[in-house]
């Protein structure tokens, strides 16, 4: 990944950083000043450093230190917000699916930080970014997504290796992590017990929960199908989304609608089309905030969304390439908002709109044919959002 290419170093540094502190309150207790161990420094000045750190840092071993520093890196308040907008994938695009290929030392960077920060954060994560060109796997959003249900069942698995488990051997598992087969004297049996779980842990590992989840901005869909619509199953509180377009659209819509019934804010980063629109009406007549800014947008779509939307407060079509007539006949830049569209939005709290020639983010839309390619552009332009509680 070219964000993690220099990861080593940012390890270093951090580690160099905290030998110095440790030197430094070593020098205290050997002055008499300090009579605690080191392992003994106070939580709270742990977490106030641990603040300042980046989740490459966090998650570089710092938990493995002492005890107190792993109680300090889990600390609620370091995990509130897991942002990896800063995480790009090394990609080729190929024709064949799921369209990029993605070396292999980007999906295991990826994979190692998203199971220490969720192991760390122990379920308090609440928002969570990846970078629009980080291209994640199905077995990414497993690790995000699932539940402590399919743990407990796992160690139930366990179990089952032996003949003689009882309800009471479940909770001493839980409760020690450990397996003590009661059969001792059948060496065969204690090894399958041990080798199945040492598996399970592995498994365990893999399945780290996210179950307060509330706001989450999604990479590129290549590689990613229906697990999707499964994880949305297990994100109840999930409130805001932003996403690039998808094939699939309708089934995510519905998803969000029968599962989170907080969810009021939606940003799309792609095209959109009077399907995409019709969906929104269907599932989320309630939706309260949409963001389309920088897409391809057909005036007959606006206006539907503007007529059937009732309970939409602000929306965001700046930059937007807007098109007029849909297809399939010939369709032409709108570079003025007419009477109509202008007295339809009135209503709305807030009606966020650019379409001047002059505008350089006008310009790129309607040079990329309104698919945005972030990459050509300053890093981090895509954070952007005139809505600012879409906006990284």
């Amino acid at each position: 990944m070219r964000a993690c290419s220099d990861l080593d170093k940012i390890i270093a540094s951090c580690m160099s950083f905290f030998c110095y502190v440790a030197m430094e309150f070593r020098e205290m207790e050997e002055g008499g000043t300090v009579t605690r161990r080191w392992e003994e420094m106070d939580i709270v000045i742990l977490v106030k450093i641990f603040q300042s750190l980046t989740v490459f840092e966090l998650t570089s071993g710092i938990a493995h230190v002492c005890s107190a520093w792993r109680l300090a890196a889990c600390d609620p308040w370091l995990w509130k917000t897991l942002d990896l907008s800063m995480l790009e994938s090394n990609f080729i695009k190929i024709p064949l699916e799921p369209c990029v290929y993605v070396h292999g030392h980007s999906d295991k960077t990826l994979t190692r930080i998203l199971k220490i920060s969720l192991s760390l954060s122990r379920g308090n994560i609440t928002s969570l970014f990846f970078h629009v060109n980080l291209y994640i796997s199905e077995d990414h959003l497993t690790y995000t997504a699932q539940r402590g249900d399919v743990i407990l069942q796992l160690m139930v698995d366990s179990l089952k290796w032996s003949r003689e488990a009882t309800g009471s051997d479940l909770r001493r598992l839980i409760r020690n992590r450990r397996v003590r087969p009661l059969d001792q004297e059948n060496e065969v049996s204690q090894n399958l017990i041990m080798a199945k779980y040492r598996s399970v842990l592995g498994d365990v590992v893999k399945l780290s929960r996210c179950p307060r989840l509330r706001r989450l901005v999604l990479p590129a869909w290549n590689r990613v199908e229906t697990v999707m619509i499964k994880a949305i199953d297990l994100w109840k509180d999930l409130e805001s989304l932003t996403m690039p377009s998808i094939v699939n659209f309708p089934r995510l819509v519905q998803a969000i609608a029968t599962n989170c019934r907080n969810f009021s804010e939606l940003k799309i980063m792609g095209p959109f089309d009077i399907d995409f629109a019709s969906s929104l009406v269907t599932y989320l007549p309630t939706l309260k905030v949409l963001s389309l800014r920088c897409s391809k947008l057909y005036k007959d779509t606006l206006i539907f969304i503007l007529d059937n939307l009732r309970c939409l407060d602000v929306l965001n079509i700046s930059h937007c390439l807007l098109i007029h007539p849909p297809p399939p006949a010939p369709g032409r830049i709108v570079r003025r908002l007419d009477k109509t569209i202008l007295e339809k939005a009135s209503r709305l709290r807030k009606f966020l709109t650019c379409v001047r020639d002059t505008c350089i983010m006008c310009q790129r839309t309607r040079n990329d044919e309104g698919l945005m390619r972030w990459y050509k552009y300053e890093k981090g332009l895509w954070k952007e959002d005139e809505v600012r509680s879409l906006a990284l």
